[in-house]
């Protein structure tokens, strides 16, 4: 920390900390990354967390699904290397791969039980893609030395969905759609406090920020 014009504390986070902090949670914490059905993930677990199915008529339980994320990877303005949504001063870039898993079900009359329902049979399908993102920081400040910096998304790519003629047709619109929603609710459980900020007994009062600049996020602001 050190004195910056008319603020009296300057406090940088580097991106390095940044996916430091990120491996150290996430890797502790996998339920984070991991969620899947009541056929996949019976109940939650450190290792994975329980979610709904999608129920629709005529399909025995719903539809049956597990998605697992990597490890996100952050990096902030300017780029370390090439990206299908560069960030602009001010943005950063996300990266993380996903596994999607579908239980795809078929059922006949032909294997009618005793019950007589038809026999239901399943099959798991799983695809694996990268998804990068672009956004900004966004700051939640509740007083002296209390509060936390998380992300805010605004545009996701699917490298593997891109068109042939260059633009995105409805398909790859909904599909990045829905994946920027499940990964913002996602990053928004994984939020840097400012006691990461603050040094000591020294609390910040926040005054200006955060901004990204030279690989990192900056704040300004004073002491209590």
């Amino acid at each position: 920390m050190s004195l910056t014009q008319a603020n009296h504390v300057f406090a940088g986070v580097q991106e390095h900390a940044i996916n430091t902090f990120l491996q150290a949670f996430l890797t502790a914490r996998p339920h984070y990354i991991n969620y899947g059905t009541s056929n996949f993930v019976p109940v939650t677990t450190t290792a994975a967390t329980n979610v709904a199915s999608i129920n629709f008529p005529g399909i025995p339980g719903g539809i049956q699904y597990m998605v697992n994320f990597s490890i996100p990877v952050v990096d902030l303005f300017p780029p370390d290397g090439p990206s299908p949504l560069p960030p602009a001063p001010g943005e950063l870039n996300l990266k993380v791969d996903a596994r999607v898993t579908v239980s795809c079900m078929t059922w006949h009359s032909r294997g009618t039980g005793n019950d007589g329902k038809p026999s239901v049979f399943s099959v798991p399908l799983s695809t694996k893609f990268s998804i990068w993102a672009k956004g900004k920081p966004d700051v939640r400040y509740f007083g002296p030395g209390v509060g936390d910096i998380g992300f805010q998304l605004e545009d996701v790519k699917i490298p593997a969905l891109a068109c042939v003629k260059g633009e995105p047709d409805s398909f790859e619109v909904i599909v990045e759609c829905i994946l920027r929603m499940v990964l913002q609710a996602f990053l928004d459980q994984l939020r840097l406090p400012f006691q990461a900020l603050t040094i000591g007994f020294f609390q910040l009062i926040l005054q200006r920020g955060p901004e990204i600049d030279n690989d990192q996020i900056e704040v300004w602001g004073d002491i209590s």
